[in-house]
């Protein structure tokens, strides 16, 4: 009895979560003019002009011809957007508020999944949101509102793989969701590029949450994990070198690897943690928040270095990507 209501307290939390996200989401693009206004970037542009070429040519032909242009003479290694681009162009049309809708749905989606993950794992409803709210606050709320862009899709996708994390621990279940794990990060990393250096990071988060969670050491984690690792290894490395060697382009625009400049290295940690940047104050106290949390119920000191550990598999190459 006591554990039917447990369970019907935490399915209560968690509705009240996915409410709450969003309701605050819907606020803050309502409020903002942002559900009703568009386009805002010249990328969003496309969504006029591919719609008027599928009433030209038909929706097959512009499809193959902008996929081969993409992947080809503009060099982006992001076939999961441009796919995902081209049939919401198909099936909203020109309808701007259906977009931004679609949108937002796909962001607090994606927040939500990042919060049931965090509970999965043990932590409070109020960890877990903070958790979620870390990443949609800030630079990276353009999943939530912009267009146009890879972010939105690999963030879902990385947050589904996140999720599988805690559900393979499952021995029942195991294969079925390593499968999916593996499934949802190679997606993700077809999103956009900067999704590839997130591998390593994902990969680290699970076999520490293995090994904290089910308390039996490194070794059995990394054994029962060596297989993922070493799959998506290989698969990080392709896309690497297919960007490196065959595309032969490891920069675009605002972005990309130019080499290393300490000077330009400087500046981007610096505008990483610019005080204006109050999603940073936020991260930081979520991984204390975190650390403090593993801790509480899995041993003192491990959990906290494999969080921080973790955190800098994730910020460092990011930084490191956008230096440029």
């Amino acid at each position: 009895m006591h554990d039917r209501t447990q369970a019907s307290r935490r399915r209560a939390g968690d509705v009240a979560a996915l409410l709450a996200i969003f309701a605050i989401a819907f606020f803050v693009v309502g409020w903002s003019g942002n559900l009703t206004s568009g386009p805002h970037y010249v990328d969003e542009a496309q969504i006029f002009t591919l719609k008027h070429q599928f009433e030209r040519d038909g929706f097959w032909s512009t499809s193959f011809d902008h996929l081969h242009e993409r992947l080809t003479s503009t060099k982006r290694l992001v076939p999961v957007f441009i796919v995902q681009k081209l049939v919401l162009i198909e099936v909203l049309g020109g309808n701007l508020f259906a977009w931004h809708t679609y949108t937002l749905l796909l962001g607090v989606l994606s927040a939500w999944i990042l919060y049931a993950a965090a509970r999965w794992v043990g932590l409070t409803a109020i960890e877990s949101f903070g958790f979620a709210a870390v990443a949609a606050v800030g630079p990276q709320s353009v999943v939530w509102w912009r267009l146009i862009h890879g972010e939105g899709i690999g963030m879902l996708f990385t947050a589904l793989a996140m999720l599988c994390i805690p559900a393979a621990l499952d021995s029942k279940v195991r294969g079925r969701y390593q499968i999916l794990f593996v499934t949802f990060v190679v997606l993700a990393s077809l999103s956009k590029e900067s999704f590839i250096l997130l591998m390593p990071a994902l990969v680290g988060g699970k076999i520490a949450v293995e090994r904290y969670m089910r308390s039996g050491g490194w070794l059995p984690a990394l054994r029962e994990n060596g297989g993922v690792a070493a799959l998506l290894g290989a698969v990080c490395t392709t896309e690497l070198a297919t960007i490196r060697f065959y595309y032969q382009k490891t920069d675009f625009a605002y972005t990309g690897w130019k080499g290393f400049d300490a000077d330009r290295l400087m500046a981007a940690t610096q505008e990483f943690f610019a005080p204006t940047r109050g999603w940073m104050v936020l991260a930081a106290v979520g991984i204390a928040v975190g650390s403090y949390a593993w801790s509480r119920r899995k041993g003192p000191l491990g959990p906290v270095g494999a969080t921080w550990a973790i955190a800098g598999a994730i910020v460092v190459p990011q930084v490191l990507l956008y230096m440029s």
